[in-house]
């Protein structure tokens, strides 16, 4: 899964650093970004970070990546997003 962990700027180093020291076996290696740092890493691991590490003032998990420029084609592209394998059974109920 693909995390994105936002930093205050000019930290990323630090957040790299923070992330090698908590998962040392790393396979992929983080990306500087605008505002933060990117990584793969299996869901469960980079769910836990989330309370482990001290530096991101934020943790997303990036579902998808599109460009929507009216709504029509953000509803679209958000329908197709496997929500089955993120969230409990049952109906999803979702207003935008």
């Amino acid at each position: 899964m693909s995390f994105y962990f936002i930093t205050p700027p000019g930290s990323e180093s630090e957040l790299i650093a923070e992330i090698s020291t908590w998962v040392p076996e790393l396979h992929w290696l983080p990306r500087k970004e605008r505002g933060g740092v990117a990584v793969e890493l299996p869901l469960e691991l980079g769910l836990s970070l989330n309370k482990a590490l001290k530096i991101p003032t934020r943790i997303l998990l990036r579902l998808a990546d599109f460009k929507a420029r009216d709504f029509p084609k953000f509803f679209k592209s958000f329908s197709k997003l496997p929500w089955g394998q993120l969230l409990y059974d049952g109906p999803i109920d979702v207003h935008v």
